[in-house]
């Protein structure tokens, strides 16, 4: 249900996006208020269905998401809970209760190499939305905020990755949350030798997205410390890889202990096969959700191309 904008509706929780005023103009301060005043607030029923999130390449016919995929939104008051598709479980799972100040939605908007999720109402709840053309318009005057909402969806993304694609994903909401805090991005290019640039001793890496010569790899796919990684392992396309740094195996493992059992699980590189001297594709986005027969997310058609990932900046 659509509601009259009201002035004072929100705005701590917009408040929060501002640095602080004295680093900002008198024209800034005037274009983030007529940015607030762009929001239409909108009212959802428990179980009500917010959002379908899902990148191009997982719909037939390559147009992306549903049109509430256009819109960017801020959890006002209630609760918002996000789904997604387990690769392991092979079925649908929440990966993340959304408290007000939490926004979803937008992804594309940041780059084409997104995991699909749904965002459905969890109790009564009052959301602020804007059109991704709008906010695009307003990240460009006012670039900190920009900053902030690709941060948000670089850290959205690597929670769902984590949570559908790899063991990691049974640990309790806080545990998980508090390992994701541990980890940075790395980007490799094709002919980039991974033993060499992620060598055993310096962390634990696990594949986000590409290909590697020598050995089938699938998303999810895990090795380093305290292992060493193959000599043989050389990118094919470029490469986006979480890294855990040696210096934080040990915190890390306090809140995940499954970091310990490298060798038992079944996405580690130590349980595959050594010694295929192939080139394997790996999907471009992770793990593939069901087709459209049986779940909520089409799967994506088969492709080379490696889009430009969502994730550019460290995490610490």
């Amino acid at each position: 249900m659509l509601c009259q904008y009201k002035n004072n509706l929100g705005d701590s929780l917009f408040d929060a996006w501002l640095p602080e005023l004295q680093q900002l103009s008198e024209e800034q301060v005037s274009i983030f208020r007529q940015f607030k005043q762009s929001f239409q607030i909108e009212e959802f029923q428990l179980g009500d269905p917010l959002l379908t999130f899902l990148p191009a390449e997982f719909t037939p016919t390559g147009d992306g998401s549903s049109p509430n995929e256009q819109n960017y939104y801020l959890l006002c008051q209630g609760k918002v809970r996000l789904l997604g598709f387990d690769n392991y479980k092979q079925r649908e799972i929440s990966l993340q209760l959304l408290t007000p100040g939490s926004c979803f939605g937008g992804d594309s908007w940041f780059g084409e190499d997104c995991l699909p999720y749904r965002a459905i109402a969890a109790s009564k709840v009052q959301i602020a939305r804007i059109s991704l053309t709008a906010l695009g318009s307003y990240g460009e005057q006012l670039p900190w905020l920009k900053t902030h909402w690709h941060s948000a969806v670089r850290d959205r993304q690597c929670l769902i990755f984590f949570k559908t694609a790899t063991p990691l994903g049974s640990l309790p909401a806080r545990n998980l949350q508090a390992f994701l805090a541990y980890l940075k991005e790395r980007h490799l290019k094709p002919g980039d030798n991974l033993a060499r640039i992620t060598p055993g001793e310096v962390g634990h890496f696990w594949l986000r997205r590409g290909s590697i010569h020598s050995q089938e790899l699938e998303p999810g796919t895990d090795w380093g410390y305290p292992e060493k990684t193959p000599e043989n392992w050389v990118a094919v396309t470029d490469l986006l890889i979480y890294e855990l740094p040696r210096c934080h195996w040990e915190p890390a493992l306090a809140v995940a202990p499954v970091l310990g059992a490298a060798s038992d699980r079944p996405g580690s590189a130590e349980n595959r096969v050594e010694g295929q001297a192939q080139r394997t594709e790996i999907s471009q986005n992770g793990p593939r959700p069901p087709g459209t027969s049986g779940g909520h997310y089409p799967s994506a058609p088969a492709s080379n191309n490696c889009p430009a990932n969502c994730r550019t900046a460290s995490r610490h």
